[in-house]
């Protein structure tokens, strides 16, 4: 079907549609790191705070989704190393994207410290201090 499309369609049209399709994509991955930031943590922060850290989530995720595609598109890292190269890029895949969920929800933190003061703790989370750490 994608060889029937880019014969018969012009190329402004495919252009078109890989630009909408990066837009959505991006705005479906930046929601959903912005609900993730919003209700996960048990603070008290406002929508216009989450919106910067979703976004800088959501572009590192998208690049790195893209670096990895690519570098997956032009290589194939089953043939030097069998299973073993598929299981490594698995592991980075996952090791990138839990730095960059972790790195998005401090910038967003950090964003909301700077221009709001102070994230509040809501009435269910739990005061961890030296002395509960020191226990366990």
């Amino acid at each position: 079907m994608g060889n029937w499309v880019m014969n018969h369609w012009p190329n402004i049209v495919l252009i078109i549609f890989y630009v909408l399709n990066f837009i959505i994509s991006f705005g479906v991955v930046m929601l959903l790191f912005a609900l993730l930031f919003k209700i996960l943590p048990d603070v008290k922060i406002q929508w216009k705070y989450l919106w910067w850290g979703s976004i800088l989530t959501a572009f590192l995720f998208i690049l790195g989704k893209t670096a990895i595609g690519f570098y997956l598109s032009k290589t194939n890292p089953g043939s030097a190393y069998g299973a073993a190269g598929s299981i490594v890029l698995i592991l980075l895949w996952v090791s990138y994207s839990s730095m960059i969920l972790f790195y998005g929800a401090e910038f967003t933190r950090a964003y909301a410290d700077y221009f709001n003061g102070k994230v509040s703790p809501t009435e269910v989370a739990v005061k961890i201090t030296d002395k509960a750490v020191a226990k366990h």
